[in-house]
């Protein structure tokens, strides 16, 4: 027992990795010019965007105006598919969030690309609308919270300069630069 208590006492605390991969993530999505904070603004501009068309379908306006702006949505997912899923998966054996959130991008896409074809709007398709919609917000915690939290503490400046060069491959997504 006498050697159970000096062992537990003698400890070092260890670090809070969690925090730590937070915090990390947090710095690049503030340092401007960083692929990490160009995701973060298109990720404010998607939520917005959902936000402004959950708000008019309650209101019944038309929402098609909004929802092919949101389609910009595919170049955030693409970039990230090609980007940075491959890295986590290849390079440092990370499948696990990379496979269900490329699952998932592919599926909100093919949704709002279905939807967008569909005349009339029902009130059938306002109810699939807003399960996309809601899929998309889960998509944007899980990014932020998940993915680039993981990314940060992985990633090297190297890795992270391809990635800003290579998106330069890519169209604009919802005015962030």
């Amino acid at each position: 027992e006498e050697s159970l208590k000096k062992e537990e006492t003698s400890k070092k605390p260890m670090p809070d990795a969690y925090n730590q991969k937070h915090a990390a993530a947090k710095t690049l999505r503030e340092t401007v010019g960083h692929p990490m904070y160009r995701w973060a603004l298109e990720n404010e501009k998607i939520a917005a965007l959902i936000h402004e068309i959950q708000g008019d379908i309650e209101s019944g306006n038309d929402v098609g105006e909004k929802l092919s702006e949101l389609r910009q949505i595919s170049i955030h997912y693409a970039e990230k598919g090609d980007l940075v899923y491959p890295v986590l998966k290849v390079r440092y054996e990370i499948s696990g969030p990379s496979d269900v959130m490329w699952t998932v991008d592919d599926e909100i896409r093919d949704d709002l690309g279905i939807l967008m074809k569909e005349s009339p709007r029902s009130a059938d398709w306002n109810t699939r609308l807003d399960g996309v919609l809601k899929r998309a917000e889960e998509m944007i915690y899980k990014e932020q919270n998940i993915l680039f939290p993981i990314c940060a503490v992985n990633f090297t400046e190297d890795e992270w300069k391809g990635i800003y060069q290579d998106a330069k491959d890519y169209a604009v997504c919802f005015g962030a630069e």
